[in-house]
């Protein structure tokens, strides 16, 4: 990665990340911005959020909530959280219809959170 300090944004767009995640790229220190779609694990994800929370990222998160038509309840009309992470089967669900879900993930991300700043690997 040497040659690439001064990067500020990187795009990763429908790639399959199969090992070691953001690491390559947390040292770079000019970098403020990933854009990516949802393809790394929900590991990745939190490990970046763990270590570089000044980069932008909409997955360093445990959700997102999409406010397009697409990701609208058919039951109760609200908008999907989209969970982060590829290592989930499922990674939509509505706030109001699957909150013991919402619940679940949004704890077993901040749990991967703990384990990592901890120097526990997950």
């Amino acid at each position: 990665m040497s040659g690439l300090e001064s990067l500020t944004e990187l795009r990763l767009l429908d790639i399959h990340v199969t090992e070691s995640g953001f690491q390559p790229v947390l040292s770079l220190k000019g970098l403020k911005r990933i854009v990516t779609n949802n393809t790394f694990t929900t590991y990745d994800f939190a490990e970046l959020n763990i270590f570089r929370p000044d980069i932008e990222c909409e997955y360093a998160a445990p959700y997102r909530i999409r406010e397009i038509e697409y990701f609208k309840c058919k039951k109760c009309g609200a908008y999907k959280m989209e969970f982060s992470g590829n290592d989930l089967q499922r990674r939509t669900f509505c706030p109001n219809c699957n909150k013991k879900k919402v619940i679940e993930l949004t704890e077993r991300f901040t749990e991967i959170k703990r384990k990592i700043a901890a120097g526990n690997k997950v």
